[in-house]
């Protein structure tokens, strides 16, 4: 009898195996729910949790995540799970938004491939196969679930989603090419190019499918068939059961099979579980024949894409006058918006008193556009605004309706105003977009919906499309976007070098702007280096000290890194090619050039990134023929040639593996040989902080692969023209040739002779110095004149070998930052190298005797900004009245020669040493001069006699004719 008080025990079946685990896990449950709100009370104390402010939210959030040492806990994602359904309680009846300032996820382990089920699949699959091949269907609606039934059975498709939609006739389509047969699945229905999976069909279903009238369907709640009976005893199917469960058993049936006879990798990609996109018609093609094909018959389909396409060129966007503030900024975004909104309301409400209605509404967003960017308003604005004139430009017969554009621009506009007022979209990174991206759909208190996020990923896409910026990560944002978001995309090798070619040769480029451009495509195709990342990377950034050059990534003062998986070192997997090398010769000179052996400079200059970069993706376009290809698609080629290599796999139509794979795998992995490291390391080698967004957004291929696999040599027989398109019979597009004019010198600069002089004297050939800096002949023979050979030099040549490397970076900025119009001066006046030698005196006195020597160094001395205070004008022993008046005509007051004192044991006192120079076809002394001495000084930029005259000598050469 037990004791008063005590629990009475149920004596009752002894519980154990899975249901005991079962009972086990949710004691646990229990457990942890009982110890969130025990802690949820002690951070509230007298309050509740609305009144909690977000920094004690993150504070809540980190303590039910991790256990009393702050380590991750098991049971801290059921706690926070608890916590978050309270805040959603407390906002459905209070409607205040509460969420902390760290959005955190809960990171689950992925269960194993195989299941209870995996004994005996391959034998029952076999059998389904063996019953499949007799079968012969009576009707186009029998055929259609038969069709969905060998798609598995045969082409090895377990997701249940494809197979579904297959069932429902809906989501689909079936593309021929090359006499092999395709299944496409994706929403087409709004955009003819959406992105979408790719799977090689053949056999039973590629003769059922074909054909079939688009009005059939099965739903998933219909009965099953009689028909289906002869593969109960395989598929272990209830007679009595609807299609949907045929198509969830289907799916988990083939799932083993693949598990057991595919790669893991490509188990995941034909479940669905992973996601990925195949290449779009336009970047297939081209990889498969090389050719260009033309979709302007399907373009009308596809208005998001024309959109992006049909852009006004002259519409570019600069911000010529910035808001003092952030609040000014939102003000003018508001006032701005405001605007926008009253011109598509008119257009509206007054669409049937004009003739055009459409074109004056375009041309009314235009000219705004125009004045915002001199009114102070935010480039994200600008950036809105722009896409909204975008979207209302006509595309072929379709017209966007004036509502529709207002539903878009209201969705956006107050949180453009609220949270990317002082936001710089066009050049941030991944990370920085998904943090704005975040603020932005969860400002204003409250929550954006489906709807919102749809926008934004539009918007998003065609900002991608026109400025290349990143892709954020989209499943790290508060809101799922229903929109796909994946942009696949890749550029073949011959691509690449048009386009790398091209861009040398661009004449909208001055000459640092063209080399920018060329490193910022080659190290996204080489590198698989972000755009951010290529612009900021510094001298000790590039690392060629050994066989291969690396790459290290990390923040520096002109770029930060948010998140530490992009910080990595990127090492080289191919050999560069000539045109590659002389780039990196180019790009390095330059730098040494100026800024000689500083490493925290930049390594790239140009004028404006974001024209820059334009003209990238102009040209890409322009050599791909495809209007949606960006320049972070030279990051998604990367990351597939690194793929391929690394797993070592050649699907048609994607290239082989390199021939010396070892020594690529041995680069990324650091050993050679089967690895589960492969996609971890392709992931890191981009900067991923994992492979699951290296997989879905990046790798294309996958599909192909396992197409690959399992292709069976069975005849399909099927006659491709019912409901198949037919790329061999779409029409291609003409080559683009690559202008071939070669790159004139161009006019001698201040700055460039300066620059020849300081890579000349760190011994640099005089040939790469005039590749480099594109000076012509004559002008290098007149430098090389003036400073001499390694051996021998002269005067000027020892002067300039005598200043420091800080002294030279300080004076070539100087001369950067200030455009002396030289060639102004040289018209005037000629001088020779051989005069130009003799006018600098042993001790860098500047020696004059001509009229011509005075008005040079006049100009000279005015040109670099040096008044009368900075030196002394000194006339020789022996001048003449003739020389003193050239003298004080060109503005020069000569002074009497300063006495020194005697020296010790003597009673003659000297005067200031005046240097000698010869001139005349004799060499005769020059007995009447003058002599010009720079005093020195610790401030400014010219600081001693020897830095000016070697800065003479450099005006000089720019304005002798040689």
């Amino acid at each position: 009898m037990p004791f008063l008080g005590s629990a009475v025990t149920t004596i009752g079946p002894e519980v154990f195996g899975e249901q005991a685990r079962a009972e086990q896990r949710w004691q646990r449950v229990k457990a942890a729910i009982r110890q969130a709100d025990i802690t949820i009370h002690e951070a509230c104390g007298e309050r509740t949790l609305a009144d909690l402010s977000s920094d004690e939210l993150d504070a809540l959030f980190e303590r039910l995540a991790t256990n009393g040492r702050g380590l991750p806990d098991t049971m801290g994602g059921i706690r926070i799970a608890h916590l978050m359904r309270k805040l959603e309680r407390i906002e459905a009846a209070t409607g205040k938004l509460l969420l902390p300032k760290k959005q955190r996820r809960v990171i689950h382990e992925a269960p194993g491939l195989f299941s209870a089920s995996a004994p005996g699949t391959m034998r029952r699959w076999r059998n389904v196969r063996r019953s499949l091949s007799s079968f012969v269907p009576e009707n186009p609606r029998q055929r259609l679930l038969a069709a969905t039934v060998a798609l598995a059975i045969e082409c090895r498709i377990s997701d249940p989603r494809v197979l579904a939609d297959v069932a429902g006739n809906k989501h689909y389509r079936l593309v021929s090419f090359e006499s092999a047969l395709y299944l496409e699945h994706g929403d087409f229905s709004s955009n003819f190019e959406a992105p979408c999976r790719r799977f090689r069909i053949f056999g039973k279903a590629a003769k059922w499918i074909s054909g079939l009238p688009p009005d059939r369907a099965w739903l998933l709640k219909d009965t099953l068939p009689p028909w289906l009976e002869s593969f109960d005893d395989e598929l272990r199917i209830h007679p009595a059961n609807r299609v949907g469960d045929l198509i969830r058993e289907l799916a988990k049936f083939i799932d083993q099979v693949n598990a057991q006879t595919l790669p893991g990798v490509l188990c995941g990609v034909l479940s669905g579980r992973l996601e990925t996109r195949s290449l779009g018609w336009r970047d297939w093609v081209r990889l498969k024949t090389g050719c260009c094909i033309d979709l302007s018959k399907y373009a009308a389909d596809s208005p998001e894409t024309r959109s992006a396409i049909d852009i006004d060129d002259q519409l570019t966007i600069s911000c010529g006058k910035k808001p003092i503030n952030v609040n000014d900024a939102r003000q003018a975004a508001h006032d701005f918006f405001g605007v926008l909104r009253d011109f598509i309301s008119a257009s509206g409400k007054n669409s049937d008193k004009k003739k055009n209605p459409r074109r004056h509404l375009v041309m009314q967003l235009h000219a705004e556009i125009r004045l915002a960017q001199k009114r102070g308003v935010p480039a994200s604005a600008i950036l809105l605004g722009a896409w909204i004139h975008d979207l209302a430009q006509p595309v072929g017969r379709r017209v966007r309706e004036p509502s529709t554009l207002l539903r878009y621009l209201t969705a956006l506009s107050s949180r453009f105003e609220n949270e990317l007022a002082d936001f710089d979209l066009l050049n941030a990174d991944d990370d920085d977009l998904t943090d704005a991206y975040s603020r932005l759909l969860t400002c204003k208190d409250k929550l954006a919906g489906l709807y919102e996020a749809r926008v934004l990923a539009m918007f998003h896409r065609w900002l991608r499309r026109r400025y290349g910026v990143e892709e954020p990560d989209w499943d790290d944002l508060p809101v799922a976007v229903s929109f796909d978001v994946i942009d696949p995309g890749f550029i073949t090798e011959e691509d690449y070098r048009t386009s790398f070619e091209h861009l040398g040769r661009h004449r909208r480029l001055n000459v640092d702007d063209r080399l920018a451009a060329q490193m910022l495509l080659f190290l996204g195709y080489r590198f698989g280096l972000r755009r951010r990342e290529a612009s900021g990377l510094i001298r000790k950034d590039w690392d060629d000290s050994a066989d291969k050059v690396i790459l290290t990534v990390e923040p520096n003062a002109f770029r930060g890194l948010k998140t530490s998986s992009s910080r990595r070192q990127v090492p080289q997997l191919i050999p560069f090619d000539e045109r590659e090398l002389e780039a990196i010769k180019d790009m390095l000179v330059r730098h040494t050039a100026k800024h000689g052996d500083r490493n925290g400079e930049l390594l790239l200059s140009c004028s404006s990134w974001s024209k820059v970069t334009s003209v990238v993706i102009e040209t890409l376009k322009m050599v791909t023929g495809n209007p949606n290809i960006t320049l972070h698609h030279a990051r998604h080629s990367a990351a597939n040639m690194a793929a391929l290599n690394a797993l070592g796999v050649s699907p048609d139509p994607w290239f082989g593996p390199d021939s010396k794979r070892h020594d690529f795998e041995l680069t990324l992995l650091g050993t050679n040989g089967i690895s589960q490291r492969h996609a971890w390391a392709v992931s890191r080698y981009l900067g991923h902080a994992g492979p699951n967004t290296t997989f879905k957004s990046y790798l294309h291929f996958l599909l192909d692969w396992a197409g690959m696999l399992i292709i069976s040599e069975e005849d399909s027989s099927v006659d491709p023209s019912h409901r198949f398109y037919v790329l061999d019979a779409l029409p291609t597009l003409p080559e683009i040739e690559v202008q071939t004019d070669e790159s004139e010198p161009q006019e001698a600069t201040f700055s460039k002779v300066l620059q020849a002089f300081r890579l000349y004297l760190r011994g640099y050939n005089a040939v790469d110095i005039q590749t480099t800096l594109m000076i012509p002949d004559s002008l290098l023979d007149c430098i090389l004149q003036v400073i001499g050979t390694k051996n021998k030099k002269t005067r000027l040549g020892e002067l300039a070998s005598g200043i420091e490397e800080s002294a030279w970076a300080r004076i070539v900025a100087w001369a950067n930052e200030n455009d002396f119009n030289c060639k102004a001066y040289g018209t005037s006046i000629k001088i020779s190298v051989t005069e130009l030698l003799k006018m600098v005196g042993a001790t860098s006195q500047l020696l004059a005797w001509k009229d011509e020597h005075f008005s040079l160094f006049g100009w000279v001395l005015s040109t670099f900004r040096i008044d009368a205070s900075q030196y002394d004008v000194y006339g020789s022993a022996r001048v003449h009245q003739g020389t003193l008046e050239l003298a004080e005509a060109a503005g020069f007051k000569v002074v009497p020669r300063p006495r020194w004192a005697a020296r010790e044991g003597s009673l003659r006192q000297s005067f200031l040493q005046i240097d000698s120079v010869a001139d005349g076809p004799y060499n005769t002394p020059v007995d009447s001069r003058i002599s010009i001495v720079f005093r020195e000084n610790a401030s400014g930029e010219i600081r001693n006699r020897n830095q000016l005259a070697v800065l003479v000598a450099a005006a000089v050469l720019t304005i002798i004719p040689g």
